[in-house]
């Protein structure tokens, strides 16, 4: 086969000289003058675009547009010297001499199986002649052709050219290198060829719009592959950039979407590459690029200043973010200025979590080392810390503090708008705030920062005093004071005392330390005091103020002094004692003062080590190894003192016991001595005398005889100890002294004690034997405290070993499975004490036997079982004997045997007992190869069955000659049972011991299932003589169908008849893909006219054929169809299947082929015409819309058929009055009226011919045609199948025929029928007969006389449409039918049935009255009147409504029938929408007439009640409005006149009566209801006035609904009145239905937004009548920062297909104030101690309650300098001290409510004599008013003036009368003084004894 690159052939290549043949030509031609250029290291990155012209290249292309060359890589250089004479050469060593051309040899977009050629160029760069060739590699698809001249040399500057060829298999990539060899060095050229390539139409620069810094922006790419393979590429880009998906697969011609996101963070331009990389290894890149800017969102200011606030109290700011851009932009508040900076934060909190989880796991495996089993828990310990670090990956660092918030915190601002955030501020101390929260924009780069600043208040608490003088205090003494703490402030306070650190600091005590004090109350407190140091003392104490950081202060002073004291006895003497042993003596301190003495105890030169070791705790601690009187140089503490400190009461003594435990063998002669605590050391001394000695102690027996014992096991004996002393002793039996292998040890229960005086004791002692034999060990006993060597014990005893008994003497094990363990036990019993170790294993050394354990220990008197293990390898009788050796004792032997049973044949795959083979093709083999292994002793003959099938069955092939008839005459006999599905083979074997054979299971399914069987294989063993079974096999296979991949599913074909133009076949292609794990072997089947051929254009197809389809496999087919299978000239649709058959399997696939062929043809609207039943002696027309449905012009021409049985003209039965009876059914059909009995017919339509049967026929036609089936043919209810056998008659219709009557019919007139003269009968007596009885009554008409057609005849142009007239003249009582042809030229023949009929008119109407009942108003309301046609004639119907406009939607008060008007067929019916639009809310009657057809009109009455959708507020409702005089009173009237009709309640219409359990209004309901009813009538009367009045203005009932819901009702109204700044009041509103059904409503809470009104009302759906639904309204006026004023405000409330209720609230926010009848309160001068009351009045102009208090101005207090020392700063607190009150207020508080007045007393007492002058101030709760009252007074001391300071007497003698002075005193002041003398008045001096 020659190809279009290379003249050769294919089988000329291998024939191929290396020189090219004359003739051979490439095509390819290398440019002139390419470029020599080096190799770049990067890679080159194609655009898109340059990289599918690259890849759409041709070869020859490619190679044309290569304008570079590349010096080529040397592989190796050559000695010079064995290949030329030239050794010297310009060219460099790393150059080669010869430059090829092209440097690499590509070829592309070649097909398989052609020859391409590039021609190699290669050029002498040297300036000598040189040689050059070419080595090919071993290569099926590329080709060298060396020049002629190859073996001659080059010239400089000359090129050789070699020519490569290259032949493809298969459309891929290949790789190959030629080696070009010169006189110096080898190159090599590269030869790629590249095969089928994907290409994606990505573009080369894809741009951004700019957009707002952090807003995304998209792009979606819909990406084709233009390419010739499927591609799989990925998609790879950076910041601020990204690609999804990242990587896809797209197929050849496909297409996917590809979404490029663009999300700058920063402003300004950037740019990036989109990296495609295909999965062929070429990259492309796609640059992008994107601008981003800020947008215009701002902050309205950037600080905030919160007011002062109390703590533990809120204030709120509001700050506005403003948005005057066109973006939606979303906002966050964040801690932190940038996003690194969170970054950051986010890296310390990971490292802090790193160090924590290193911390957490050091600790937790340290605690796994002190137990291992919480190691388990390690991973949840892991996944924790890692939720932990995900959680904090995620966290998005939102603003968060504890004292400031910021809500909301994240939100979205819509363009141009403004969003308010607000800012709350909670102090929890006293200080300044100050935070600076930063707003995360979209839309701006860089976040806006807020400075937000505040103060918090803390609480003001004050001490009655600052210093309180204690005086002098006894030590130990008990002090109580009341301290007063004061809360001045606005809000609670609390407290807490700082501990005090110093030393008569922890002399107070506090109660309470801390609490909580209300505003403007006191905390009563008690001060405690007792010192235990004397001295005197100064202490300041400290009162922390919860959230106040500075604290309050409290000093206490006084002076501490001390007691006396003596002992009960003069000394303590304890005489003898022993070692060890403690002894107690007793006495007591006497407290001889009046304060309690605080006293500590000790004895000098007592030890100062541990201390003393008593005989309790050396017998009791084991530990104590030293029996011997200590040497150690720290003597043990010997005396104990109980108590050794203390408390005496005053005038009280305390008992001290003194204990002496001695260690030491010495006299004491001690002292003990008093230290006081606060007073000093060594107060006081008491003597102490002592002497300790050790008793002696003897051994009665020093030797122990204990006999036989069993090793390790414990015997005891006992040892007597004697004391003869008077005093205890200790003793204590050492411990046995340590050996690695002793052979006896001994112990005791009670190894130490104590012996009393004068007695014995007995010690238990334990033996016990580690060897046998006679042993002998030597024990001491110690005497605490004796340095002399202890006693010694001799023991001795035989040990003895264990004695262990077996059970069983021999095991047997019987009959068991082969190749598998078996058990048996062995029982040992232990009739020792002691344990038993044993070591047990088998005599042979490869036994069959294993013991477990092998080795072990039978505990004492106890048994232990050992588990024999048998594994047999064959199934024969085995024996063995098992060896078990007792440690020191006897070996025992115990005989095994056993018999194998089983089999010993194994395979190396998954076989028995149980085999799945998974899922194989049906109809085909399944195969599944394995070995079986003989691992037994003997050799296996094996034989293998399947269970339930005969062993040497054969499967009987099913018989050729079955027939459905066989088959159904065998259906009693038992279908045979068919064969197994699987098989083995070989079916039999023999196995030698350890050989193995190969085994194949191959089975196979005619249908999908899954087949289970069980395989039995039999074996005989060795050489026995029979059979035996040993496996079993249960086999299960998943048998499945085949999956081919068919490109189309339907192909479907279209063709046009032109005129002129034949028909030509029509080829489309279907590709076949197997997708299957095996191959197909497929068989294409389909019926004409289609067909398969193998190429496009093919003229040789098909029905059948075979292909074969590998796994993956792709194959190409032609399906051909043929519009020429019917000569009938009919647009037509071929639908046939291609059938997709298997070889292997029975599976089918089908593809769908629909082929489609157009002639000119005509589309009738309606292939019958049915004229219905007319009434007599009229005329009807009908028509039919003739399209010409083809594309070409048609042109028709139109005949009438009639003949004798189905098309024909007849009149109804006659009765026969000659003979007096009815006509039969056959002399109907005689009397006929038929034109053409007896006639031929000249047939123009085909035979063959099939004309459907008519579609539009009357329901009662069908039904009588259904009952006269018996009596007609086939033929007789279309057109006839064979013409010739029934006589028809054709007429055709001429132009002239309009001149003919219709009132007779003449047959002689030649031009209404084609028929020949000659056709017609000789003999008409039949006819005669028959037309003298037809024409009786009817007079005789033809068929033109019944039925007309125009026009006649015409053309059509493609696609255009024409009316055909028909025409039917009802004769009285007549009934016609005929069939009407239209005969296209060129083209097929049309028929149409016409049928007729004449008869009279009846009807009926179901009912003439309408009864709504309740109907909303603007509601339609629609019934239905069903009007009955009861006559076999059609007629017209109409509503008689008055209107001469008609209109769609129902007017208000106007009925509305649909259908208005039409026509009734014979014997149906017609339902008569009837609707009605109430328009008002009132009780209506409506009436309308119905015509049908000419009769009297029929009167039809509607009748109901309008009504709508209402509820009712419990809120008071203004209607004494001028707007509402007129309604209100009409309402009344209306009112009065039901009551004296019906009484209180309205009567409902229709089925809306009322209940007696219904509720029931009062009148004051019912008139606001019927006002609202009123009102609404009103309006809708207005709606409706306007609507008539825009008539020309199209309008519906859904716009005159919406303008009625639009309507409003009085306002009700809820007013709270006056509210005071800061109080939340609230309302309960109830909503009722008055309403006679369910009704919707909700709560428009869009007007009261920024008004303090808040509503908690959602929507309520179907609030049932007279049900009440409550919701509460409350008034915020702080929380919406009103102002003072009228608020007002109004709060629709939407009722669902109702008018709108409003209410409206008001409420008055104002704020409290006070007037003062004076400012200036004048005291006269008032002496101290006296008084003076005068009067204020306060009065209350407000109109809302005033709470009113009056307090002294508080002066500020001076700051006192902490660097002040502490003298001055103690002075200048006490100068700060507040000054006693002066002026006093009765009452101070008080509530006064609005207009009242209240009089205040203020009382003056001075308690000076000096000016007074004090403001009072007068606070108002709940308001900013503060008023001050300032008070004035003067104070006066009583003074008294003496004549004389100094009274200075004469000189008097004794016993004389003395001397008498005078002293004159003056009363300076207004008022009189009482005085007397203090040392002279009896009266005071009597007072003051007392």
């Amino acid at each position: 086969m020659p190809t279009s690159k290379v003249q050769a052939s294919h089988a000329a290549l291998p024939s191929l000289p290396l020189k090219i043949p004359e003739g051979f030509k490439s095509k390819v031609v290398a440019p002139r003058n390419p470029k020599l250029v080096r190799r770049e290291d990067r890679p080159k990155r194609l655009t898109p675009s340059a990289f599918a012209q690259e890849m759409s290249q041709s070869t020859e292309e490619r190679l044309a547009n290569t304008h570079e060359m590349h010096p080529p890589r040397i592989l190796e250089l050559i000695d010079m010297s064995e290949t030329t004479h030239q050794k010297f050469s310009t060219i460099d060593v790393d150059q080669a001499m010869f430059q090829p051309y092209p440097s690499e040899i590509v070829f592309q977009n070649y097909t398989p199986s052609e020859t391409y050629a590039i021609s190699l160029i290669l050029r002498n760069n040297d300036k000598i002649p040189r040689l050059v060739k070419v080595v090919e590699g071993d290569s099926l698809y590329f080709k060298v052709v060396s020049p002629v001249d190859v073996c001659s040399k080059v010239a400089p500057g000359m090129a050789s050219t070699f020519s490569v060829l290259f032949t493809p298999q298969e459309n891929k990539d290949y790789i190959h290198r030629l080696i070009c060899v010169t006189e110096r060095e080898r190159f090599e050229v590269p030869i790629w060829a590249i095969g089928a390539r994907a290409i994606l139409d990505f573009p080369d620069h894809l741009h951004f719009s700019l957009c707002p810094v952090k807003c995304s922006s998209q792009k979606t790419l819909l990406v084709r592959n233009i390419g010739n393979c499927e591609a799989k590429f990925q998609l790879s880009t950076h910041s601020p950039f990204s690609v999804e998906p990242p990587l896809g697969t797209i197929g050849v011609g496909e297409s996917m979407q590809v979404t490029v996101d663009f999300l700058p963070k920063t402003a300004g331009d950037h740019s990036q590459d989109l990296l495609l990389h295909y999965h062929t290894g070429e990259d492309v890149g796609i640059s992008l690029y994107g601008a981003s800017a800020d947008v215009n969102v701002r902050l309205d200011r950037n600080s905030v200043i919160v007011e002062k606030t109390y703590i533990s109290m809120a204030n709120q700011r509001s700050v506005s973010i403003v948005n005057r851009s066109d973006t939606l932009v979303h906002y966050q508040w964040k801690s932190l200025a940038t996003k690194e900076e969170e970054e950051q934060q986010k890296l310390r909190f990971c490292s802090e979590l790193q160090r924590e989880e290193e911390d957490d796991m050091d600790q937790f495996l340290t605690e796994c080392d002190a137990d291992p089993t919480l190691r388990d828990r390690l991973s949840l310990l892991s996944r924790t810390f890692q939720d932990r670090r995900r959680q904090l990956k995620e966290e998005r660092l939102y603003f968060s503090d504890n004292y400031i918030t910021v809500e909301p915190l994240e939100g979205d601002i819509w363009p141009n708008t403004t969003s308010e955030v607000n800012i709350i501020f909670k102090p929890q101390e006293a200080k300044i705030y100050q935070q600076t929260v930063y707003c995360d924009i979209t839309g701006r780069e860089s976040r806006l920062p807020l400075r937000i600043k505040g103060e918090g208040l803390g609480p003001k608490l004050q001490f009655n005093f600052d210093l309180l003088d204690m005086g002098t205090i006894f030590i130990g003494s008990k002090h109580s004071y009341e301290v007063l703490l004061s809360n001045n402030g606005l809000i609670e306070a609390t407290f807490k005392l700082v501990p005090p650190s110093s030393g008569f600091g922890q002399c107070f005590s506090f109660s309470p330390t801390e609490g909580m004090v209300p505003p403007g109350a006191c905390q009563a407190m008690e001060v405690c005091f007792s010192s235990s140091t004397l001295g005197v003392f100064s202490e300041e104490f400290i009162f922390t103020v919860g959230g106040n950081p500075q604290p309050i202060s409290l000093t206490f002073r006084g002076c501490v002094i001390g007691p006396t004291f003596h002992f009960s006895v003069s000394e303590l003497n304890f005489g003898d004692v022993s070692f060890g042993f403690p002894h107690t003596l007793t006495c007591s301190l006497n407290n001889t003062s009046l304060v309690p003495i605080n006293f500590g105890l000790r004895v000098p030169g007592d030890g100062s080590g541990p201390p003393s070791i008593t005989s309790v705790s050396q017998v009791s601690d084991l530990s104590r190894t030293e029996w011997s009187s200590s040497t150690v140089p720290d003597r043990p503490i010997e005396f104990t003192l109980t108590p050794n400190s203390g408390t005496v009461r005053p005038q009280g003594l305390v008992d001290i016991q003194v204990t002496l435990c001695s260690n030491s063998v010495q006299r004491y002669s001690l002292a003990l001595v008093v230290d006081v605590q606060g007073v000093g050391e060594d107060v006081l001394a008491l003597p102490i005398n002592a002497r300790c000695v050790i008793p002696n102690v003897l051994l009665d027996t020093p030797v122990l005889q204990f006999q036989r014992c069993f090793l390790s096991y414990p015997y005891e004996q006992s040892v007597k100890l004697t004391n003869d002393s008077d005093l205890p002793a200790c003793y204590g039996l050492l411990f046995q002294e340590y050996e690695e292998y002793p052979s006896l040890l001994y112990s005791s229960a009670h190894p130490r004690g104590v012996i009393q005086p004068h007695s014995a004791v007995d010690i238990p002692l334990a033996l016990r034997a580690k060897t046998v034999g006679r042993l002998q060990q030597t024990a001491q006993i110690a005497i605490f405290g004796k340095k002399e060597p202890p006693l010694n014990l001799l023991l001795s005893c035989i040990g003895e070993g264990p004695v262990v008994h077996v059970m069983t003497t021999e095991v047997a094990f019987g009959s068991i499975p082969v190749l598998t363990d078996v058990s048996r036990t062995l029982q040992l019993s232990n009739q020792s004490p002691i344990p038993a170790r044993f070591v047990a294993q088998m005599v042979r050394s490869r036994s069959l036997w294993r013991v477990e354990p092998s080795e072990g220990e039978v505990p004492p008197q106890g048994k232990l079982e050992l588990r024999l293990v048998a594994h047999l390898d064959d199934t024969l009788h085995f024996q063995d004997k098992l060896h078990l050796s007792i440690q020191n004792s006897e070996t025992h032997t115990i005989p095994l045997s056993a018999t194998g049973k089983g089999t010993t044949i194994v395979t190396n795959r998954p076989f028995a007992p149980s085999l799945d083979l998974g899922a194989h093709f049906s109809s085909g083999p399944c195969q599944y190869h394995f070995r079986v292994t003989n691992r037994g002793r003997r050799s296996h003959q094996l034989y293998w069955t399947t269970e339930g099938y005969p062993q040497f069955r054969r499967r009987v092939p099913p018989p050729a000659n079955t027939t459905r008839e066989g088959k159904g005459r065998s259906s009693l006999v038992p279908p045979p049972v068919d064969g197994p599905v699987f098989s083995l083979h070989p079916m039999r074997m023999e196995l030698a011991p350890g050989h193995t054979a190969d085994m194949v299971l191959e089975g196979s399914s005619d249908s999908p299932k899954v087949v289970r069987e069980r395989l039995v294989c039999h074996a005989i063993l060795g050489h026995q003589s029979g059979k035996e079974r040993i496996m079993t096999v249960d086999v299960t296979c998943r048998f499945v169908s085949p999956i081919l991949d068919i490109s189309s599913q339907q192909l479907s074909f279209y063709v046009e008849k032109a005129p002129g133009v034949s028909l030509l076949p029509l080829y489309q292609k279907l590709l076949l893909r197997n997708v299957s794990s095996l191959a197909l072997s497929l068989q294409l089947t389909l019926a004409e006219p289609f067909g398969l051929s193998d190429n496009d254009g093919d003229h040789t197809c098909v029905t059948s054929k075979t292909l074969v389809l590998a796994v993956g496999v792709q194959t190409e087919q032609w399906v051909r169809f043929d519009p020429l299978y019917r000569q009938d000239s009919m647009t037509r649709v071929a639908e046939e299947v291609l059938e997709v058959r298997y070889s292997d399997h029975p599976q089918q696939d089908t593809v769908g082929l629909r082929g489609e062929v157009h002639f000119p043809n005509l589309h009738f609207s309606s292939a019958a015409l049915d004229f219905g039943c007319v009434l007599n002696h009229t005329e009807v027309q009908r028509q039919l819309t003739m399209t010409n449905c083809s594309p070409l012009s048609v042109s028709y021409h139109w005949a009438f058929l009639v003949d004798q049985q189905q098309y024909n003209i007849r009149f109804p039965e006659q009765t026969n009055v000659s003979e007096g009876r009815v006509t039969t059914h056959e002399e109907e059909r005689d009397t006929r009226w038929d034109l053409s009995k007896n006639r031929n017919i000249d047939i123009r339509v085909d035979s063959n011919r099939e004309i459907e049967v008519p579609k539009l026929f009357l329901d009662e036609k069908v039904e009588e045609e259904k009952g006269d089936q018996e009596n007609e043919t086939k033929e007789g209810k279309g057109t006839p199948k064979d013409p010739l056998s029934a006589p028809v008659t054709l007429t055709l219709i001429t132009e002239g025929r309009q001149s003919q009557g219709r009132g007779s019919y003449n047959p002689s007139r030649q031009e209404i029928s084609r028929t020949s003269p000659a056709q017609w009968p000789a003999s008409t007596d039949q006819n005669t007969s028959t037309a003298s009885r037809t024409t009786k009554d009817h007079p005789s008409v033809g068929v033109e006389e019944v039925f007309d057609i125009l026009p006649i005849y015409g053309l059509l142009e493609p696609g255009e449409s024409q009316l055909v007239s028909f025409s039917f003249y009802g004769h009285a009582d007549i009934s016609g039918q005929v069939l009407a042809l239209c005969e296209v030229e060129e083209g097929p023949t049309y028929e149409i049935t016409l049928k007729g009929e004449a008869s009279l008119v009846t009807y009926s109407l179901n009912r003439t009255e309408i009864d709504f009942g309740l109907q909303l108003f603007d509601h339609v309301a629609e019934a239905e009147i069903t009007l009955r046609n009861t006559g076999k004639v059609g007629f017209q119907f109409s509503a008689l409504l008055g209107e001469k406009d008609v209109c769609e939607d129902p007017r208000p008060g106007h009925p509305l029938v649909i259908p208005k008007m039409g026509y009734i067929e014979a014997n149906a019916e017609q339902k008569l929408s009837v609707y009605y639009l109430p328009g008002v809310p009132e009780v209506f009657h409506k009436t309308f007439q119905l015509q049908v057809a000419f009769f009297e009109p029929e009167s039809i009455t509607l009748r109901g009640e309008g009504i709508f959708p209402r509820v009712c507020l419990d809120l008071p409702r203004e209607l004494n409005d001028e707007r509402y005089t007129a309604v209100v009173k009409e309402a009344k009237e209306a009112l009065e006149e039901d009551r004296r009709e019906m009484g209180i309640s309205r009567p409902a219409t229709g089925n809306g009566h009322l209940s007696d359990k219904d509720y029931i209004p009062t009148y004051d309901a019912l008139l606001q209801m019927e006002v609202e009813r009123l009102l609404v009538k009103q309006n809708a009367m207005a709606v409706e006035n306007r609507q008539v009045d825009n008539r020309d203005t199209p309008a519906s009932t859904s716009k005159w609904r919406k303008k009625l819901s639009r309507f409003l009702l009085p306002e009700y109204t809820l007013d709270f009145g006056y509210v005071i700044h800061g109080s939340v009041p609230n309302h309960i509103v109830k909503v009722t239905n008055t309403g006679p059904m369910s009704v919707s409503f909700r709560a428009d809470r869009r007007p009261l937004t920024g008004t303090g009104f808040v509503v908690e009302l959602d929507r309520v759906k179907n609030l049932p009548y007279c049900e009440t639904e409550t919701f509460e309204v409350k008034f915020d006026p702080r929380g919406a920062n009103l102002n003072l004023g009228d608020i007002n405000t109004v709060m629709p409330i939407q009722v669902v297909g109702g008018p709108a209720v409003q209410v409206h609230l008001c409420a008055v926010v104002t704020m409290p104030s006070l007037t003062v009848s004076t400012d200036t309160l004048q005291f006269d001068s008032i002496q101290c101690g006296l008084c003076q009351v005068t009067t204020v009045q306060l009065f209350n102009p407000e109109p809302v309650p005033c709470e009113w208090s009056i307090t002294e101005e508080q002066r500020p207090r001076k700051k006192i300098d902490k660097h002040v020392p502490l003298h001055l700063r103690r002075k200048a607190r006490l100068e700060q001290c507040p000054p006693p009150v002066v002026f006093e207020m009765l009452p101070s508080t008080g509530v006064l409510y609005p207009g009242d007045r209240v009089n205040v007393q203020v009382k003056f007492s001075p308690a000076e004599g000096r000016t007074y002058s004090q403001r009072l101030v007068v606070s108002v709760a709940q308001s900013t008013q503060r008023m001050l009252l300032l008070a004035q007074g003067q104070g006066e001391e009583p003074q008294l003036e003496f004549s004389s300071s100094v009274l200075e007497l004469g000189p008097t003698l004794p016993f004389s009368a003395g001397e008498e002075a005078e002293v004159i005193v003056r009363n300076p002041c207004p008022f009189p003084i009482e005085f007397y003398s203090l040392e002279f008045d009896k009266k005071y001096l009597e007072e003051d004894k007392h």
